[in-house]
């Protein structure tokens, strides 16, 4: 009698293992700002929570605000970039910890954390490399990083 075939080969739990840690971690990328993933435990000084994917849990934590404002991890559908970051720099100027938040937290969150540094004045391509020392893996998606490299001169910007 043979035993029954494992439901999942190593290499698909390795990868399903890999992505539910990145769903619950988070990672400081600048003074003030934090990316992480849907699930992510908050860290103790954060107080606002920029969440970008629809299907996060609603954080329930006393004295922390959330903000809602998900989009896709796509090249081909519009968010409204300006409006989040606007959003984010003005919880940033109220001394308060902000973490941004989408599924893994390595491409909607990491975009939005560096449109926010680049508008402040940061290098695109010093914020890319500040972001991926802090978060391995982030920012995989070519838009997005074309996206933060012509943010600052990018006439469409507005209509993102």
């Amino acid at each position: 009698m043979t035993s029954p075939p494992d439901p999942a080969p190593p290499r698909r739990r390795a990868e399903a293992d890999a992505a539910a840690a990145l769903e619950t971690s988070t990672a400081r990328v600048a003074d003030r700002l934090w990316i992480g993933g849907a699930h992510a435990t908050l860290p103790d000084e954060v107080t606002v929570v920029l969440t970008l994917e629809d299907t996060a849990p609603p954080i329930t934590a006393g004295g922390v605000t959330e903000t809602c404002a998900p989009f896709p991890d796509s090249r081909w559908q519009p968010i409204d970039t300006h409006a989040v970051t606007t959003a984010l720099d003005g919880a940033n100027r109220t001394d308060r910890d902000v973490l941004v938040r989408c599924r893994h937290g390595i491409n909607r969150s990491a975009l939005i954390a560096a449109l926010v540094l680049v508008t402040r004045g940061t290098d695109p391509q010093e914020t890319i490399d500040t972001i991926r020392l802090a978060r391995p893996g982030a920012l995989t998606n070519p838009y997005f990083v074309e996206l933060i490299h012509t943010w600052p001169h990018d006439p469409m910007r507005d209509r993102i």
